[in-house]
């Protein structure tokens, strides 16, 4: 998915590790935040932690635009979670 950009709205699908246990069938959604440190936060919409704020992607230096790359969002992931298990991520729209 190199090269694709990722807006506001974004709904993302995967499961990953917490405490040794394996959280299955979350979505995510990147929502505005009113931080200029931060570009989104992610919210869980479906899953055990539906309606919690998960964590905020932070915002690049020098980037003024409300859009990310697949490649940041991905790096951003991995810091909020750590222990995404890839083979399920989907982003579905």
């Amino acid at each position: 998915m190199k090269g694709v950009t990722i807006r506001q709205g974004a709904i993302m699908k995967f499961d990953y590790e917490h405490d040794g246990v394996i959280e299955e069938g979350h979505e995510f959604v990147l929502a505005d935040v009113y931080d200029s440190e931060c570009i989104f936060q992610i919210i869980c919409i479906k899953g055990y932690h539906k309606g919690n704020l998960e964590g905020y992607i932070l915002r690049e230096k020098d980037i003024i635009s409300n859009e990310i790359t697949y490649e940041y969002l991905v790096k951003e992931l991995n810091r909020i979670f750590i222990n995404i298990l890839w083979e399920t991520f989907l982003i579905i729209n």
